[in-house]
């Protein structure tokens, strides 16, 4: 069973992961953001 702090840090890394995925698809000038 994973602890709060656990799945904080994975849900963080994750989070970070996704803001450069979706800044780099911006950097792209992609129009549709899903």
């Amino acid at each position: 069973m994973e602890s709060v702090q656990e799945r904080a840090a994975w849900v963080a890394e994750g989070v970070e992961v996704w803001k450069a995925r979706a800044s780099a698809s911006s950097q792209r000038a992609h129009p549709d953001m899903r």
